[in-house]
């Protein structure tokens, strides 16, 4: 499943990529229509795949009779970025990273992430589009969740409160990507632009640094050494500003 879904995502990479050169070749033709300005600032939605790197703790879960987690997690949040000087730009970007539960016959195994990373890089335009070597450093958060599947009453549950475990960790994150932004509908005028942009995302997060596991604001000793480091795509959509 995970690898059928791995070589969806890339294929839609690669087909949205040669889809935004020939929208901007078509744009370009268009003299009335192509920028003469740089993206200034924007602001945009996301939403896409990390893959994360979670051997150890699989390989744990395994060993206690429970559920493995896939390695393909669903992502959205927000990401900004801001020119500053000539074409470099600061960004900020948040994300939260949504995992399929699987389960076993007793018991089922969740995991819910987020992260937020602070970006520096430098924006270049070819024809219409605007291309972004990025790099920046962040902190990641993520819980685990393991729960008894059998159905039981709120009687039940206030009586054993331990039929449900959560526990948290957190990592510190270097990120590096490269993205592309194409402007939709942009209106001109002498003092600027601005208008809708669409673009892609993609990069590698990688957890120099991992906390202990945590549970009830109490170190968990182990070896289970799980930071969210991975590649990921993600497709955007939102407001430029040009000037």
């Amino acid at each position: 499943m995970d690898s059928t879904l791995s070589r969806v995502l890339s294929r839609t990479f690669y087909s949205a990529i040669l889809l935004l050169i020939a929208a901007g070749d078509g744009r370009a033709e268009n003299n009335h229509d192509s920028l003469n300005m740089s993206l200034k600032k924007s602001f945009a939605f996301t939403v896409g795949t990390n893959r994360n790197r979670i051997e150890k703790l699989n390989d744990q879960l395994d060993a206690n009779g429970l559920a493995k987690l896939p390695e393909n997690f669903f992502s959205f949040g927000l990401n900004e970025k801001r020119r500053i000087i000539n074409n470099v730009f600061i960004g900020l970007e948040g994300n939260v990273l949504l995992g399929r539960s699987n389960s076993t016959e007793s018991y089922k195994s969740s995991f819910l992430g987020s992260n937020g990373i602070a970006n520096l890089g430098y924006l270049f335009k070819f024809k219409d589009i605007v291309f972004y070597p990025l790099g920046g450093i962040g902190v990641g958060f993520y819980k685990l969740t393991i729960s008894e599947r059998a159905a039981y009453t709120l009687q039940e549950a206030l009586a054993d409160p331990s039929r449900e475990l959560n526990i948290q960790n957190s990592c510190l994150l270097l990120n590096a990507g490269f993205g592309m932004d194409f402007p939709l509908t942009v209106k001109q005028s002498s003092r600027g632009g601005k208008g809708l942009i669409i673009g892609l995302q993609t990069g590698y997060s990688f957890a120099p640094w991992v906390s202990a596991w945590k549970m009830n604001g109490q170190d968990l000793p182990g070896d289970a050494d799980t930071g969210i480091s991975g590649f990921y795509f993600r497709m955007t959509i939102g407001n430029g500003i040009y000037r």
